[in-house]
């Protein structure tokens, strides 16, 4: 995992226990680590989830090796109840398609992903389309926003002024460099629709890495992305 933030940074451990700035604090951003490439931020009053994978043992084929560092999910809920779930790619540690049905259950988050993401999301869980965001490379919206704006694909030199407080953040898109996306993603996530390899590839399209332009600073999740 590879996540850099800049702003006032508070911490949460794996279980939602808070340790450093006050949650209070709007000033404050706030995070917990969940195993593999999955964790939530508190900032301020919003909380966000990414690539959750905590499927106990059993929920798929021989093929599964569960994430070791997983919350349960009473846990999870007890400490967060996520406004928004964003999804990096297609991937089963990132895309844990029976973990996001549970957080789709238990919170009705909005969901960010790209399209083909989220048209599984829509397709085999049955989230409403209305809380559906799909992006691609060089797309971004100001949330709670339901249609993307057009960006620049390649990362900006430098990040546009802070947002006003009263608005969460802004999500910008950005192509990442991750073996088995793009169009071989979509090669294999083919190949892998079958029963016994359920969950292993919910969907092919890109690796996207994230920025977050918030009113409590910046942030960057790479996903899986290759750093150059």
């Amino acid at each position: 995992l590879r996540a850099a933030f800049a702003g006032e940074i508070g911490r949460l451990d794996g279980m939602g226990n808070h340790h450093g700035p006050h949650l209070a604090n709007r000033e404050s951003i706030c995070f917990a680590w969940h195993g593999w490439g999955g964790f939530s931020l508190r900032l301020g009053r919003t909380t966000l989830t990414v690539d959750p994978g905590f499927s106990p043992p059993g929920t798929y084929g021989p093929w599964h090796t569960p994430n070791r560092n997983a919350p349960g999910y009473d846990e999870y809920f007890a400490k967060f109840r996520p406004d928004y779930l964003l999804i990096t790619h297609g991937h089963f540690d990132h895309f844990d398609i029976e973990t996001v049905r549970r957080v789709e259950a238990g919170a009705h988050p909005t969901f960010i992903a790209s399209r083909a993401a989220v048209d599984v999301l829509a397709g085999q869980i049955g989230v409403e389309r209305e809380r559906l965001l799909a992006l691609e490379p060089g797309e971004g919206a100001d949330l709670p926003a339901s249609l993307p704006a057009s960006l620049p694909a390649s990362l900006p030199a430098s990040l546009p002024a802070s947002l006003p407080a009263n608005q969460p953040f802004r999500v910008l898109a950005y192509q990442g460099v991750h073996w088995m996306t793009g169009e071989e993603g979509d090669i294999a996530a083919r190949k892998m629709a079958r029963p016994d390899r359920y969950g292993v590839m919910p969907c092919g399209g890109p690796m996207l890495q994230y920025i977050l332009q918030t009113c409590l600073g910046h942030i960057y999740i790479s996903g899986d992305t290759l750093l150059q």
